[in-house]
């Protein structure tokens, strides 16, 4: 079994960008097949890239309203404008 440190989360992590791991996984933590010969497109179950991708437009969906919404808020203290050339609103999702 490989090490969670060395999940591509974490490597993008170690060189200080945030990350997020999604991945779909059998009890109780991970799959066994996880980055060994036998982890192959056959393996995967045939509903698991759809339940993926709804999973993670719903999730964008959510950051992108979370940050839409703390930009108005400070929008609206401050009377500045907050774009996506904004450096904290950068730093939500960048380095």
């Amino acid at each position: 079994m490989p090490r969670l440190g060395l999940a591509e989360g974490a490597v993008a992590a170690k060189h200080g960008f945030k990350a997020i791991r999604i991945a779909c996984l059998p009890a109780p933590t991970f799959a066994p097949e996880y980055h060994r010969p036998t982890d192959t497109p056959d393996r995967l179950e045939r509903e698991a890239p759809e339940r993926a991708f709804e999973f993670c437009s719903r999730l964008i969906e959510k950051i992108d309203t979370r940050l839409t919404a703390q930009s108005s808020k400070k929008q609206a203290s401050t009377g500045q404008r907050v774009g996506p050339a904004d450096p904290e609103r950068e730093g939500v999702l960048g380095r």
